[in-house]
């Protein structure tokens, strides 16, 4: 039997791997949730919003906004996206870069 592997901080870590591993298993998850919600037989395949009381809209356009959010927000964080690194796109190099 191995002896834990201890992080930095002096706490039992389970490896990067595994780390990796979980947080896929966390989004596919989500993304097998997400399609039996919206299955055709699920409850919320008959709603609409004219037909949702006011703790479904408002659970509604929560969503919405932080689809939106998930969506928009990483641009910003991508150095190409932003400007912060000018890309010459027809050769696939960086500008100011050399090969």
């Amino acid at each position: 039997m191995h002896p834990p592997i201890l992080s930095n901080d002096g706490g039992i870590c389970c490896g990067e791997s595994m780390k990796y591993f979980f947080a896929g298993c966390v989004f596919w998850g989500i993304v097998l949730l997400a399609v039996y919600a919206v299955r055709p037989g699920a409850k919320s395949a008959e709603l609409t919003v004219e037909t949702m009381g006011r703790r479904g809209k408002v659970l509604f356009y929560a969503a919405v906004l932080a689809t939106v959010l998930i969506c928009v927000l990483p641009m910003s964080l991508s150095p190409i996206w932003n400007g912060e690194i000018l890309h010459d796109f027809e050769s696939d190099i960086p500008l100011g870069y050399s090969v």
